[in-house]
């Protein structure tokens, strides 16, 4: 699971709702995009949804399970009230909603939300959004515009794509070049070069297999393993067999 797909998902589901109450659904790729959108008076109230962060849920985390931080921002007009502070908590003559009403209404609609039959969110006390907090956004860029500004946060717990689901499903092989370690065959193919970070620093002899030497794993040149005839080691590349080197027994 990957916070696209979340987002897909929330903006399917919170799209029609927020339609049907006469609002406005806009999706931020980032913190900086919400500033600058709420400077902007909207026509009609307004629900912007941002995604913010990752955290991973254990400090060694294989199993990739990570909590992400979405965040909404309910912005709606002050309306012209004699006592603007009552269109926070009352609907109007006119039949507009509150925002802490409608505020509350957008929380219910995220608390409802489940995943019983995904196995990438978190099962239990974790299968849905946790509600974490609320505050006003009252900077002093906003404190005389006409209109206000809720920010709630709520958190999911889901595991990360598994990079088994990869086009190279073993895992991609790399070389920390900190060792001695060959990397090719000389131009006459009667010796490999060992090269020690990157540098090629001499050769060894290379002896040709044998068709029943074993083959070996992953990418690129290594020594994989003992020849049939134990007096060599068998040098695969990606995993075949492509030659032998003397081997000694050990002092």
């Amino acid at each position: 699971m990957e916070a696209d797909r979340i987002l897909l998902a929330l903006e399917a589901y919170l799209g029609p709702k927020v339609t049907a109450a006469g609002g406005s659904l806009q999706i931020c790729d980032n913190p900086w995009e919400v500033v600058d959108l709420l400077k902007v008076t909207p026509e009609k109230w307004r629900l912007i949804l941002s995604f913010e962060d990752e955290e991973s849920v254990e400090q060694f985390n294989r199993g990739g399970w990570t909590s992400g931080l979405f965040t909404l921002y309910v912005q709606m007009h002050k309306g012209f009230a004699s006592n603007r502070g009552e269109t926070i908590y009352k609907t109007t003559p006119a039949g507009r909603v509150s925002l802490t009403k409608m505020t509350g209404q957008i929380r219910q609609w995220m608390r409802n939300i489940q995943f019983p039959d995904n196995d990438d969110i978190a099962k239990d006390d974790h299968s849905h959004f946790a509600f974490t907090g609320a505050s006003w956004v009252d900077g002093t860029d906003q404190k005389d515009k006409p209109w206000r500004v809720r920010r709630m946060d709520f958190k999911l717990i889901y595991a990360l794509d598994d990079p088994a689901s990869d086009a190279d499903p073993d895992g991609e092989n790399i070389a920390i070049p900190d060792a001695f370690q060959i990397t090719g065959v000389s131009d006459d193919g009667s010796f490999y070069i060992v090269c020690l970070q990157g540098t090629p620093v001499g050769r060894v002899p290379r002896f040709e297999t044998d068709e029943a030497d074993p083959a070996g794993v992953g990418t690129g040149w290594r020594i994989g393993a003992v020849a049939v005839d134990p007096t060599f080691y068998v040098v695969h590349l990606s995993g075949v067999p492509d030659g032998r080197i003397e081997r000694f027994e050990a002092e």
